[in-house]
């Protein structure tokens, strides 16, 4: 048995002495998303200060060869948090995956031995939804939501600021009478790269490295709390990432793609109570190896199912079995159309099974520049084996996402952040090698961030122009489908929108959200018959898909079948009654009914559940005013623009609801957010020019208004209002 190699540095005396205690140590769980390992100092940086991770990295033990199961958050971090690998525990992707219940997490093992749990999180890829809740007392992943048909992104992270501020309020509150297992994901280095203010100054066009430094100083906070409240010495730390980032290398700009060591190896560190193991260790470690270690540091059992081994013989310097790693990634199947990659490594070999299979040697060729794999068959060949043993006992193929069980505001947001779109429906074998591809990874990745921008901002033929580029390129590619047509329809160019999810519904016959895009393409045509068949069939062939049954009930609607709309939604709602934006549809098809009062009660109760929805306050404003009630009217519309300032017909109705009621100079307040919002139509112009007539105020700033309102939109109204202020001013 080969003995790792672990350079143990010598004990301060004072951590050395006194007997170890008998209570439980405290855990804290630190994950950094998309950190390299050689962007730290204490892994050989000397450009991005990193004070806090090398602190713990000095008095605690690190790992310089860990690496992760696969360059994606969210089955990173199942992996982590069950010790298993993705083709075991299940999750392959950051979307319509879940963490099964039958899975012991370190959570649930932490909690069942008396500890006190809680969990921050800063990505929505994160969220309760998809599992990692499990054994958790409180789980903090609260993210802004969007209403009804409503494409602006959400905020797919939150800063780490967050994070630490909520952990420390736990903290405060926390029971005094046991101990505590907290974990706290930093997403901040995650794309887009954009470090608050010293950080972006200080590391100018090296934006990702600013990220890096700026949450390595969030790690400095918590080192802070935790020494005042004299905690620190009593806790175990841990601190690794899920995965790292390309950056350029082997033509990879971010994540996902590749096998390759920029994305795969990860720091890893451990500091023990009182920092009484120190050192670093070169034998491989691995993300399912830290479940285990920390039930083996605390004293609890490790579930049988459990694959990763306890690190502690490797920390304490004892002799340990090597290890071999796996690692997967089946994003370019899912988005592109590409073949999956999966790799199985030792100390040395690197094996990756592709079209064009891989071997690396790492200890002669650590950047992986050459293909070694015509120059040790044997060892290939042994690789090769080991992957093949573990996939086929779990299952040959990943089983592609599922999000029939999704409730509407889970699908929406998946969405609105492109983790929800189709797989091509072609054996791997028949996919082209991702590596034969990577001169498209730029353009791919670039349209992955600039097209839901575009969409969000209203640039729609820009939106097009660049999906259409990259389609030309890569025409398995369906998320760039489902980007095209969304733009298309969004335009208005409806039939396009029809042509491009038709093809791609060649590539993928059965896709549900293709389907149902197609049919909201029939729905923006007025054409409720093919909308109300496609969507029937839909809902039939997935019944749990709810966001279809949504737009099914706003086809009833179309169709001025209010009664049958609102039976759908009622029963929607049985099945899931805490959703906000089932409640929200309720009120909304009664209020096309005009049936007010309970078109009021069910938005209300939408808003209980989520106090956040788009066009929820606005609609209560119209119900309000529809029923004679226009002091509640302006309170909600002014809500609504609190909550939502881009929300143009709130800021119109509200100042035109406060010229009704003879207040014109407060009218100028929401007239002048129209012109701020939409400076291009003649609207905002005009009822600003309009409001600042009955007010009395006449002069050449307000003619001005008059005359730029007529000259976007000439007409004997605009040109009447510039008449009427220039005969004011005469006289």
């Amino acid at each position: 048995m080969r003995r790792a190699l672990l350079l143990l540095l010598l004990l301060l005396p004072a951590c050395s002495a006194g007997p170890v205690p008998d209570e439980p140590p405290n855990v804290l769980l630190i994950t950094l998303d998309t950190t390299r390992a050689d962007h730290l100092g204490a892994y050989g940086s000397t450009s991005i200060a990193t004070p806090a991770l090398d602190r713990l990295a000095a008095e605690g033990v690190r790992f310089d060869r860990a690496v992760t199961s696969v360059p994606l958050t969210l089955p990173a971090h199942a992996s982590l948090m069950t010790g298993r690998w993705p083709v075991e525990h299940g999750v392959h992707d950051n979307g319509g995956y879940f963490v099964d219940e039958s899975e012991a997490t370190l959570a649930e093992g932490l909690r069942d031995a008396g500890y006190a749990t809680f969990a921050a999180v800063g990505s929505f890829v994160l969220h309760h939804d998809w599992g990692l809740d499990q054994g958790f007392a409180a789980y903090s992943d609260e993210f802004e939501t969007v209403g009804k048909r409503k494409s602006e992104a959400l905020r797919a992270q939150r800063d780490g600021a967050e994070v630490v501020r909520e952990a420390i309020e736990w903290w405060d509150g926390r029971p005094a009478d046991r101990p505590f297992f907290v974990w706290m994901h930093f997403y901040d280095p995650h794309y887009p790269y954009e470090p608050p203010g010293e950080y972006a100054r200080r590391y100018g066009k090296d934006s990702y490295a600013g990220e890096v430094a700026y949450t390595d100083s969030l790690v400095g906070r918590v080192i802070e709390y935790l020494e005042a409240q004299e905690l620190y010495e009593s806790t175990l730390i841990v601190v690794v990432a899920d995965h790292g980032e390309g950056l350029g290398e082997h033509r990879e700009p971010d994540h996902g793609i590749f096998l390759y060591e920029p994305t795969i190896r990860v720091p890893l560190i451990v500091r023990t109570p009182r920092g009484r193991q120190r050192g670093v260790v070169s034998a491989l470690a691995r993300g399912i190896d830290v479940m285990p270690t920390i039930l083996d540091h605390v004293g609890v059992p490790v579930p049988d199912a459990v694959r990763g081994r306890s690190l502690m013989p490797l920390i304490r310097g004892d002799a340990d079995a090597p290890r071999v790693a796996y690692a997967e990634t089946m994003y370019s199947r899912f988005h592109y159309g590409w073949a999956e990659l999966r790799s199985m490594r030792d100390e040395r070999f690197k094996f990756i099974e592709a079209p064009e299979p891989e071997l690396y040697d790492l200890e002669q060729d650590p950047g992986e520049s050459f293909n070694a794999i015509a120059l040790h068959p044997d060892r290939v060949a042994e690789l090769r084996h080991a992957l093949n043993e573990l996939v086929d006992a779990e299952g040959a193929n990943a089983a592609e996402p599922d999000t029939s069980g999704l409730d509407p505001e889970t699908l929406e947001r998946l969405r609105s952040l492109g983790y929800v779109g189709s797989v091509v429906a072609a054996e791997g074998s028949d996919l082209p090698d991702p590596k034969r591809r990577s001169g498209s990874l730029k353009m791919l990745s670039r349209v992955a961030h600039r097209v839901p921008q575009y969409l969000q901002e209203e640039r729609f033929e820009e939106a097009i122009a660049e999906v259409q580029r990259a389609i030309a390129s890569e025409p398995n590619y369906l998320d760039g489908y489902l980007l095209l047509a969304e733009a298309q329809r969004k335009l208005g160019a409806y039939d396009d929108a029809i042509a491009s999810l038709e093809h791609a519904l060649t590539l993928n016959p059965g896709g549900d959200v293709l389907r149902h895009e197609l049919a909201l393409s029939y729905v923006g045509k007025q054409d409720w018959q093919v909308a109300l068949g496609l969507l029937q069939q839909l809902v039939a062939d997935s019944p749990r898909y709810t966001r279809a049954s949504v737009s099914l009930a706003d086809v009833y609607v179309g169709l001025e079948r209010f009664d049958d709309a609102v039976a759908l939604l009622v029963e929607l709602a049985e099945e899931y009654p805490d959703s906000a934006y089932v409640q929200y549809e309720i009120g909304s098809t009664y209020l096309r009914r005009r049936a007010f009062e309970p078109a009021r009660r069910h938005i209300g109760r939408a808003l209980e559940i989520e106090p956040r929805i788009l066009g929820a306050h606005y609609n209560l404003a119209l119900i309000a005013e529809a029923t004679n009630d226009p002091q509640t009217a302006e309170e909600h519309y002014r809500r609504e623009v609190e909550q939502f300032p881009a929300h143009l017909e709130a800021w119109v109705n509200l100042g035109i609801l406060r010229m009704q009621l003879r207040r014109p100079i407060d009218a100028v307040e929401a007239f002048h957010q129209v012109v701020e919002l939409k400076p291009a139509e003649y609207l905002g112009h005009f009822l600003l020019a309009q409001s600042h007539l009955a007010s009395g105020r006449v002069d050449e700033d307000v003619l001005a208004m008059a005359r730029r309102a007529a000259q976007l939109e000439p007409s004997p109204r605009t040109h009447g209002l510039v008449g009427e202020i220039e005969r004011r001013m005469t006289r």
